[in-house]
């Protein structure tokens, strides 16, 4: 691997997260045009159970009112009425059919409605090391402001918090400094990634900081519960395709970073994904399904980002918080020997528990030396 100084790292950073962003941007359309009648049959189709089974409920007309309706895919209903939101649903856009998807993952998740043994298999897809899935909480009447980030519940490893509940000098403790496609996807409506803090520790964090990628949201729930409603409503128009859905919407939306969507799915074995190497995105589809032309499309987009020259397999270290070089594959056998050893699986999760926030110089080539990369 080749060392280069820090104007390097931060320009190489800047270019490899523009890049990730394209692709995000470019598998979005491709679901927005010639996916997007599968998706919203598959909407049609839980929009039909959810109202079957609790639309007559006060307490979900109650629930709908109070959490749901200002979604983006409501159009502003105050109230739910399934006829209505049918009529929506044929004009709903990628994102729409993706804020449903939300929705219904949270309907889930309330238990009251489905009851408590379908919210266990909508969790069913959290894989992880132990801790993976755990959300820091808080005390009661503790003020988020003096939380201690490294001593604060470690043995939580998705560790975020809400960025408004933080005073302005803290703020830049818990953020990245500012890129173009930061600044971008800030922008995005309702975005995550201007909502959620990650904390120092967090695992997928660190992922982001060592492969000098764009910091979301942490490991992303929202992934998972794409799963399960794909799982639910998938046979309606099944083909394994479907489920890179959240690499457009979540990602292109502004929600989490690429790897932070691609860990779940390759940790339930639906992608192969291998850092930046962007054609193990692809699921494996024998036998065909039913979105061949718009599959093809998403093939060739993802075998042409992964040979972007922007595209550098890079292990960044820093100084003080700040970045101060990187470690770039440039030989073939280089990167293959990557493509070998960075699975985005559980066990790079396990991994990167040990790596420490920011890590030096010394610690990224002892990292890459453990994994064949650096000979000094």
């Amino acid at each position: 691997m080749k060392d280069y100084p820090r104007a390097d790292a931060e320009y190489f950073i800047k270019e490899k997260q523009s890049m990730e962003v394209g692709l995000a941007f470019d598998l979005y359309e491709i679901f927005n045009k010639e996916m997007l009648p599968n998706f919203r049959l598959m909407c049609q189709k839980s929009i039909l159970k959810v109202d079957k089974e609790c639309g007559a409920s006060p307490a979900f007309k109650a629930a709908y009112k109070k959490d749901w309706h200002f979604y983006a895919c409501f159009h502003g209903l105050p109230f739910w009425h399934a006829d209505h939101v049918l009529g929506l649903s044929e004009r709903w856009t990628a994102s729409e059919c993706g804020d449903w998807i939300r929705v219904y993952g949270e309907i889930i998740e309330k238990k009251t409605f489905f009851g408590a043994d379908q919210d266990k298999l909508r969790k069913e897809p959290q894989k992880g090391p132990a801790g993976s899935w755990d959300k820091t909480k808080f005390p009661e009447g503790a003020s988020k402001q003096k939380i201690s980030q490294p001593k604060f519940q470690p043995d939580n490893l998705r560790r975020r918090v809400e960025l408004k509940a933080l005073s302005n000098p803290q703020r830049g403790d818990y953020i990245d400094g500012s890129t173009p496609s930061r600044e971008l996807m800030t922008s995005m409506p309702f975005a995550g990634i201007k909502k959620w803090a990650i904390m120092a520790n967090d695992i997928t964090g660190k992922m982001d900081r060592v492969f000098g990628l764009l910091r979301g949201a942490t490991i992303s729930g929202t992934t998972t519960d794409n799963i399960y409603f794909l799982r639910q409503y998938g046979q309606v128009v099944g083909d394994p395709v479907n489920f890179l859905l959240p690499l457009g919407t979540i990602v292109a939306g502004g929600h989490h970073s690429l790897i932070e969507v691609a860990l779940p799915l390759t940790i339930n074995g639906l992608v192969d994904y291998r850092v930046g190497c962007y054609s193990t995105l692809f699921p494996d589809r024998e036998p065909k399904g039913t979105n061949d032309e718009a599959a093809k499309i998403i093939r060739r987009v993802l075998g042409a980002y992964e040979i972007r020259p922007e595209n550098r397999l890079m292990l960044v270290y820093y100084r003080g918080g700040r970045v101060d070089g990187c470690l770039v594959c440039e030989k073939p056998d280089e990167k293959r020997q990557w493509k070998e050893t960075f699975r985005a699986d559980k066990d790079l999760m396990s991994e990167f528990i040990q790596v420490p926030p920011d890590p030096s110089k010394g610690q990224i080539e002892t990292f890459a030396m453990r994994h064949g990369l650096y000979a000094g």
